[in-house]
């Protein structure tokens, strides 16, 4: 009895071993998740932060910037055009000043303002103690300079100066000129950012004073930090840090920067409090999760244990039907790495190879090497997602023939999805493609000189023409008639004539790239479509006349008729084209004109078509009615 009891209870004891370990490890996932999730979204907080003070600089810069360049715009026009400022200011408001509330004073040397567009003709006031003004009377350079926020003697707002100064042509100081730029106006275009509401912007001064600020800026107007801060700040051009805030004392992360073009310095906080509550809901999420998977996996635990009172019984069988298998198309199975294991009769018949050659080896000794290794690649791709294949292959049979077959592959799976086997069924498809290619042939190609027919030409005319459409380069079109060939049919015979034609096929192949096309229309007429001609039309023309002229030297050349010598010459019609701007029909009939003209000039020469040619074969089918 003992015994029975130790052998009942020790694979249970095993698995309850097991289930407390796996149920400590989720829990420690958990925590451990638990603990990276906290420092990931603080980590996001930081980085989405500094990423913002980062956009802001970028924008405050193209800010200000586009304020300087107006500034420099209207001191130049100013110095040189000092009775149009106002006109001058007029076209800035359409402009850059579209979007700012700003104002513009000219203060002379003497520090007292020469020009204001500040309305209500404010009384005049002495300005040249003002610091915007003191900076540049005392030599500071040509660079703009910003104020801390100042009450305007002339404005009477709050406000910032944005000054340059004005210089004379040998460089002696003339004055400053000023615009006014309310504080808020800084960060106004935050707003149409979507960075929420709890997110503050704030300008400072490289001398501590608050500029402007996106949220409460009348309540902290006169705010500035004071030495030990900006010392801080100064100890790095950008940083990050959560603490509380020294304006309103709430704790936030703070995002500083010195702005990349001027004396700034910008800093971004937010509250992390949203931070915080997203981390505690996806905490709570991780804590249930961790709560179910514990459940399942004590559940599986459970039918884990019943099940090993029973023994598990797992059969491979390869079903294939005898009967089946013997059919008249071709089949044979494989092992899951690919070995033959059984063919049909059916197979050696169409490949020539027995059981013996083929069986324990891989179907690849098959191969034809017309399918590339990323062709077979797809293939077993396919099998392994859908289990099954079908298309068309080319293989060799066994005295070395190539042929295609119809092949289709299945995968055989066992009780357990594994793929045990593979079952491939193929037929002969050889007089089937012959076939069609005799079909194709037919249809497309002159069965004398198997040169293109009529339609496949008009095909490819009309393919050049889209391509010219698209490149800009010229196509031509040649039309060749052979002088005098009816006199050899009448003479020596129609046999002759075909050795003729398939000769005069094969030469005007040999005077072109491989890229054009010799095309029999019928009879002795031939065309020949040149692509990829110059985009120049007279450059163009030059190498169709190149190509006419290697074409008549080429067919002016003795025949071997059957040991019998002939001589022949073309007459050769060419027609130029660029775009869709004639039809095929058109562009044929042109050629056509042009030969009859290359005739008519006494045969053996090449003419390219004219436009009169078509009103001299209107007139001439007029008199022929």
């Amino acid at each position: 009895m003992p015994r029975r009891g130790r052998l009942l209870y020790t694979p249970r004891l095993q698995l309850a071993l097991f289930g407390a370990l796996l149920l400590c490890l989720i829990w420690a996932t958990v925590l451990w998740e638990s603990r990276r999730i906290h420092q990931d979204h603080l980590d996001k907080f930081r980085n989405e932060l500094v990423h913002l003070s980062e956009v802001l600089d970028v924008t405050l810069v193209r800010q200000i910037g586009s304020l300087d360049n107006a500034l420099l715009f209207l001191r130049a026009e100013y110095l040189d055009h000092p009775e149009d400022i106002k006109r001058t200011i007029r076209l800035l408001r359409e402009g850059p000043f579209r979007d700012f509330e700003v104002h513009v004073t000219v203060i002379g040397k003497d520090g007292y303002p020469k020009f204001t567009d500040i309305p209500g003709q404010p009384a005049p006031a002495y300005l040249g103690d003002r610091e915007h003004f003191r900076v540049f009377a005392d030599g500071g350079p040509d660079q703009l300079y910003i104020s801390d926020p100042v009450l305007g003697r002339l404005s009477k707002r709050w406000g910032l100066q944005l000054a340059r100064p004005l210089l004379g042509k040998d460089g002696r100081f003339l004055g400053v000129m000023v615009i006014f730029l309310p504080p808020e106006q800084l960060t106004r275009f935050i707003q149409t950012l979507d960075i929420g509401t709890d997110t503050i912007m704030s300008v400072l001064s490289a001398r501590g004073a608050l500029i402007s600020r996106s949220v409460d800026l009348e309540k902290y107007r006169d705010s500035r930090l004071d030495a030990a801060q900006l010392a801080e700040y100064q100890n790095q051009r950008a940083g990050y840090s959560l603490r509380h805030s020294i304006l309103d004392q709430v704790e936030r992360g703070i995002a500083h920067r010195w702005v990349s073009t001027y004396p700034l310095l910008l800093v971004v906080s937010r509250s992390p409090e949203t931070a915080h509550a997203e981390i505690r809901g996806l905490k709570e999420v991780l804590f249930v999760l961790g709560g179910m998977i514990s459940l399942v996996v004590i559940g599986a635990l459970w039918l884990l244990g019943r099940a090993m009172q029973q023994h598990r019984k797992d059969e491979v069988e390869l079903r294939i039907a005898e009967k089946a298998f013997q059919t008249q198309e071709g089949m044979f199975v494989t092992d899951e790495n690919g070995i033959v294991l059984r063919i049909n009769s059916a197979f050696t018949e169409i490949t020539g190879y027995t059981a013996g050659d083929i069986v324990g080896k891989n179907p690849r000794l098959r191969s034809s090497g017309r399918h590339d290794a990323a062709f077979y690649s797809a293939m077993w791709a396919r099998i392994r997602t859908t289990g099954s294949w079908k298309g068309e292959i080319w293989n060799r049979r066994k005295n070395g023939e190539i042929y295609p077959e119809s092949v289709t592959i299945t995968a055989v799976r066992g009780a357990d999805e594994t793929v045990t086997h593979y079952v491939a069924t193929m037929h002969d498809i050889s007089e089937r493609k012959a076939a069609e290619d005799q079909i194709h042939t037919l249809a497309f190609y002159d069965a004398l000189t198997l040169l293109p027919n009529r339609r496949l030409l008009q095909d490819r005319i009309q393919q050049t023409m889209l391509a010219s459409m698209r490149s800009g380069h010229h196509g031509a079109l040649l039309f060749i008639d052979l002088d005098r060939f009816k006199q050899l049919n009448d003479t020596l015979g129609h046999d002759y004539g075909d050795l003729l034609l398939q000769q005069v096929a094969q030469r005007l192949k040999e005077c072109v790239r491989q890229a054009d096309t010799v095309a029999r229309l019928g009879g002795d007429e031939f065309v020949v479509l040149l692509e990829e001609l110059n985009p120049d039309a007279t450059v163009a023309r030059e190498e169709t006349m190149a190509v006419g002229q290697k074409i008549l030297a080429s067919l002016n050349r003795p025949y071997d008729l059957n040991g019998h010598a002939h001589l022949s010459t073309p007459s050769i019609g060419a027609t130029i084209f660029c775009g869709l701007q004639n039809s095929r029909e058109e562009l044929i009939k042109q050629a056509d004109l042009a030969m009859y003209k290359a005739k008519s000039a006494g045969r053996n020469t090449l003419c390219f078509f004219d436009p009169a040619m078509l009103q001299q074969d209107g007139e001439a089918t007029s008199d022929g009615r």
